[in-house]
């Protein structure tokens, strides 16, 4: 009857336990899982790759592995039950890693407070939950963190234990460095204690502080050997390109995420403050170096922050409510006003969880925080270049292929027999490689010279929605010899127009019926579904068909598909200022104005986006007769960016129709100064408004 009862008030944990189940439970959408997928494959027809095998920008060059077992056994998940299936069993880890960490806990906070620990837990889980090897480490590093702190047995046979443990985690994932450090963690608070307690805690030290050594020497059993450690070192964490994991993170609000690691930070200060027993030692301090790492490094550490911070967050819960207890009925806690905050807590907690698992389940969550996965099972492609069967199997399609690093995995995943330029593995490129190829596609001549002379580019695979995309555009539409021949609202592929091309140039209109009416079906579906319960995951295609609309000059298009946007993700910063920018030159300046303001009020108030919709809040305000509104703008665009030229030369027409001719005649002595060859007017106007809908991005 005691042993139920004891159960029944576990339920805060068993909902905590839930919340990270549900975390999980979401679409695959992160740009590492493809590499791992390829890397799984080629593992399974070739054997351990030594040498760089994916691209062509690093072929040849040495290359080590750290989680080749996890993507062979990846790989093999995949073949067997797909994405549902891989999703499922990374649930199952990361909910197994929790609840073996609930019994460390234990002793040091009730139910509730560890129920409120793993739903906070599950927050940062949320955050960083992308299918990939660290998720193994994160299980392996509970394993040894239960088995350490609640040690069964005589010393020797937890090394027992720990050391085939270790050499398991050494070939899944790069994050094995966390054993000895654990290990040695242990050993220290072993040889604290065992002055004041007990002199067993002497022998599990000196025990623990010889496994740490041999952990690493057994670190060597991989196929890498000794060139593993290096690896980790320099490049087994890939190049963090996209916060959050997502391409579209970087035009949404990123302070949720940093918000909340400092809250937690906050509630373990508290737990500093306020526990009146001991600290844990090892727990303390484990938290404490995860807490720094999180800090310094977020993205690729909030794994393992969320798992060594459950612990001590469940201590601060638990320090905090006693002292809140103390001050409510310092006489008896059991008196009336304890009893009601006990069921206040309890309370919050279930509005806390029901709230938490219904912005989740509702996709608000994935929406608000621009993520491209969506509540469920299954992957999305539509966020990489997908589809692209048709063009890349044409004979005439070209080898040599320039392509955006996050989408590089892939590219190598879909289309084998196409060797992308790079991908996100610092391993193989190094953030180095990367800036070079982003400044060579942007325009920047030296670089761009570099990318032609040395790598011969022959096409480009570019994905519309990426934020470098606009200007990649612009430089490829200015050069003469390049052209697009491929279309599908996520991707524009463009490729170097010669002669033996001509077949494949010819057919591009072809391709593009097929493609608009294909991307005229997704407008019309994502519009069905905007205004339900359960909003519509960001539409990819549509992001990525405004930008190439509004490069082309298909305002209207470019200004429908921003409009809908803006509708389905209202907290998305860029899509109003887009939007704005096309419906200004649409000539529908009140329109613009008001969409552009709501664009001001959330970008940062110094941001390129922000001084960019202060310039076109001036010209329309400008078209409209508001001239002196137009000035307050535009001055406020001058004196953060004086090297903008064509903000001042709206400054000078705006000057002169509110008849201030000799500041006028600074504005044009600026113009002059910063710019040359200016055309009649700064802002192409269209004579005749298009029909909304999508329209041809290659008809300018």
């Amino acid at each position: 009857m005691l042993q139920r009862y004891a159960r029944w008030r576990e339920w805060p944990c068993w909902l905590g336990l839930l919340a990270v189940a549900f975390s999980g439970i979401r679409t695959i959408s992160h740009a590492t899982f493809w590499t791992h997928l390829a890397a799984g494959r080629h593992i399974a027809q070739n054997g351990i790759p030594r040498v760089e095998p994916f691209t062509w920008a690093g072929a040849e060059q040495a290359w080590v592995d750290t989680s080749w077992l996890y993507d062979l056994l990846l790989y093999r998940l995949w073949s067997w039950v797909g994405a549902p299936g891989v999703t499922l069993l990374h649930i199952i880890m990361v909910v197994t890693a929790f609840y073996l960490l609930l019994d460390v806990a234990r002793p040091l906070a009730g139910p509730l407070a560890r129920g409120f620990a793993l739903l906070l837990a599950s927050w940062l889980t949320l955050s960083s939950f992308d299918v990939g090897s660290k998720w193994a480490g994160v299980l392996l590093a509970a394993i040894f963190l239960r088995i350490l702190a609640r040690p069964k047995g005589p010393p020797w046979q937890v090394a027992v234990w720990l050391i085939p443990l270790y050499i398991l985690w050494v070939n899944l994932d790069a994050s094995f460095l966390w054993g000895p450090v654990l290990v040695l963690v242990f050993s220290t608070e072993g040889f604290l204690r065992h002055t004041d307690e007990s002199a067993a805690y002497a022998e599990r030290a000196g025990i623990y502080l010889l496994l740490a050594p041999t952990l690493c020497v057994v670190s060597l059993l991989n196929p890498y050997g000794f060139d593993i450690l290096p690896a980790v070192f320099t490049g087994g964490i890939p190049l963090q390109l996209e916060n959050g994991g997502s391409p579209f993170s970087g035009l949404f609000p990123a302070l949720f995420t940093r918000n909340l690691i400092y809250a937690i930070l906050l509630l373990g200060a508290g737990g500093l403050l306020f526990w009146k027993k001991r600290l844990p030692l090892a727990l303390t301090t484990i938290g404490m170096i995860s807490a720094f790492w999180v800090v310094r490094w977020t993205p690729p550490s909030l794994p393992f922050f969320a798992l060594f911070s459950f612990p001590f967050c469940a201590l601060s819960l638990q320090a905090i409510g006693q002292r809140i207890t103390e001050r409510a009925a310092p006489a008896n806690p059991n008196v009336a006003p304890a009893n009601a905050l006990r069921r206040i807590a309890v309370v919050l907690l279930l509005i806390g969880w029901t709230g938490s698992l219904a912005g989740w389940i509702s996709n608000r969550y994935y929406v608000h925080m621009g993520h491209s996965s969506a509540f469920g099972f299954g992957a999305v492609e539509s966020v990489y270049p997908s589809n692209l069967e048709t063009v890349l199997n044409h004979p005439a399609f070209p080898a040599a292929v320039l392509n955006l690093p996050s989408d590089g995995g892939y590219l190598a995943w879909a289309y084998p027999h196409i060797k992308p330029f790079i991908d996100v593995r610092a391993s193989a490129h190094g953030a180095q490689r990367y800036r070079r190829l982003l400044r060579g596609l942007m325009g920047d001549p030296v670089a761009w010279e570099e990318l032609e002379e040395r790598w011969l580019p022959q096409a480009v695979i570019l994905t519309n929605h990426r934020p470098p995309s606009l200007e990649i555009g612009q430089h490829l539409r200015a050069r003469p010899d390049w052209e697009p021949v491929y279309f599908n609202g996520t991707t524009t592929v463009w490729i170097l127009a010669t002669p033996e091309r001509a077949e494949l140039l010819a057919q591009r209109n072809d391709w593009l019926a097929e493609e608009l009416a294909t991307l005229e079906a997704a407008r019309r579906t994502y519009q069905a579904q905007l205004g339900r319960w359960r909003r519509p995951p960001l539409p990819a295609p549509l992001l990525g068909a405004a930008t190439m609309f509004h490069l082309q000059g298909q305002h209207a298009a470019a200004a429908t598909c921003y409009a809908l946007i803006t509708q389905g993700a209202p907290n998305m910063s860029t899509a109003p200022l887009w939007w704005g920018i096309n419906l200004t030159h649409l000539q529908q300046h009140a329109a613009a104005t008001s969409v552009l303001q709501r664009a001001l009020d959330r970008l940062p108030s110094r941001s390129d986006h922000a001084i960019q919709a202060r310039l076109y809040l001036g010209i329309n305000a400008l078209e409209q007769g508001a001239a002196e509104e137009a000035v307050r703008s535009l001055r406020h665009v001058v004196n953060l960016q004086p090297e903008y030229g064509w903000a001042w030369l709206w400054l000078e027409r705006a000057y002169q129709q509110a008849g201030r001719p000799a500041e006028a005649r600074q504005a044009r002595a600026q113009v002059e100064a910063l710019m040359t060859d200016l055309p009649s007017t700064a802002l192409p106007t269209i004579d005749e408004e298009e029909e909304p809908g999508v329209g041809n991005p290659f008809v300018p």
